[in-house]
């Protein structure tokens, strides 16, 4: 087993997942079968439940979808909170419409209300509450702010699937939610995402969008069904130099695909992101959504390991609510996220970096997304400060309590 623990690089795959993306990458025919597809909707009606399920080819492109029902013009104003990826103000823009950013609590991570009264105007229409790694967010106050606003309301899911809040699942307190398949979230496909809702005349809308959109081409799918397999032999063969080789050349070559693109930072939108969701990929999905509860379980277990192992230290940590809720990442908060990053990386420990920007990732050209220093300072100073602790299916226990050793003498040293 490799010395290295990674906190990304496709940490839910897992031995079956390599053998399931072997035998699609052998039967192109399939790539592109509706039928996985309509079988990844039920799951989602059945499970939040809802009226309407939508797969598309990423989680951005399901939520540009929904926002794209709206037919929103440039004045119209979408709020979501900073501390957030630029796939989220990426999509507002390619609908059409303005991103608003509202300021997060310092603990949750999550949406302020305060701020959020203060930023509505009368060209807002949409609210996107985001429940950030996991966690709930205040769904009650926002909810509230939103219906006397009279605002529709989206659920960014993207880091939770499964997750309840009060014995309901979060993604049916909202209008309509959104979820992600993406590389590094609760379950799986690489690419892939999904609009729900209950709002007929919406899904009416969704279902003509998704139907014109087209599908991604062979390249692309063969690009994701490539990525568990390389990046699992990556990892295993990380001490030896030949993953970080590997790792590269399927970079510089395509071979596999990269979670956000050049174009994306700089303001701009990918062509395959709005298409729908080849079948392929959505096998895969299904696939991992049968471990979704053992995935789940796995994660409340290390994060409890590590909310007991580092009591007493300096460190604080986010905040989540009573909920049965799974965090998808544990963040706790340094002077400076990047210092102790480093001097992980140093020890063969690659821990996370969401969001190590108030946009992330690294490199966005703030202002192509609307966004200036200085109107969210809590999702400013908390991003600097944010390191993530990982809480995958391919972490242990004793892989956990080596990471709390370490950021405990990080600590002890600053």
């Amino acid at each position: 087993m490799s010395e290295y623990i990674f906190t990304g690089l496709a940490p839910n795959t897992q031995k079956d997942d390599v053998e399931l993306a072997w035998r699609l990458l052998v039967r192109p025919w399939s790539w592109f079968s509706s039928s996985a597809a309509r079988e990844l909707e039920a799951w989602f009606k059945q499970t939040l439940p809802t009226d309407y399920a939508f797969a598309f080819a990423s989680g951005r492109g399901a939520l540009c979808a929904l926002l794209e029902t709206f037919e929103l013009q440039r004045k119209d104003e979408v709020l979501l909170q900073a501390y957030t990826c630029i796939a989220v103000p990426g999509a507002v823009i390619a609908a059409g419409g303005k991103p608003v950013y509202v300021d997060i609590e310092p603990d949750t991570l999550n949406m302020s209300p305060e701020d959020l009264e203060r930023k509505i105007s009368v060209n807002t229409r949409v609210l996107i509450i985001q429940h950030t790694f996991g966690a709930p967010a205040k769904l009650d106050a926002l909810l509230a702010i939103a219906e006397k606003h009279h605002l529709f309301v989206i659920e960014d899911c993207a880091h939770t699937l499964g997750g309840k809040f009060g014995g309901r699942s979060l993604g049916a307190f909202g209008d309509a939610a959104i979820f992600s398949f993406g590389r590094d979230k609760a379950a799986s496909s690489v690419f892939g995402g999904v609009a729900v809702t209950n709002d007929k005349i919406v899904a009416e809308k969704l279902e003509i969008l998704r139907a014109t959109a087209g599908r991604p081409g062979n390249f692309w799918v063969l690009q994701q069904l490539f990525h568990p397999i390389i990046t699992r032999a990556i990892k295993a063969t990380y001490d030896s130099g030949l993953g970080r080789v590997l790792l590269k050349l399927a970079l510089s070559f395509g071979i596999i695909s990269k979670s956000v693109y050049r174009e994306e930072k700089a303001g701009g939108w990918l062509e395959f992101s709005g298409k729908s969701l080849p079948g392929a990929l959505a096998k895969m999905a299904v696939h991992q959504l049968k471990k979704l509860a053992t995935y789940n379980s796995h994660r409340k277990e290390l994060a409890a390991l590590y909310q007991k192992g580092l009591e007493g230290t300096s460190l604080e940590a986010q905040a989540n609510p009573e909920s049965e809720a799974a965090l998808m990442r544990y963040t706790v908060f340094v002077g400076d996220g990047g210092k102790l990053r480093r001097f992980a990386r140093a020890r063969k420990v690659f821990l996370g970096d969401w969001y190590a920007q108030v946009l992330a990732p690294d490199g966005v050209e703030l202002a192509k997304f609307g966004y200036q220093i200085g109107m969210c300072p809590v999702a400013e100073a908390r991003a600097r400060m944010s390191v993530n602790l990982p809480v995958s299916p391919d972490i242990t226990p004793k892989m956990t309590q080596r990471i709390i050793e370490l950021v405990k003498e990080f600590s002890d040293g600053n």
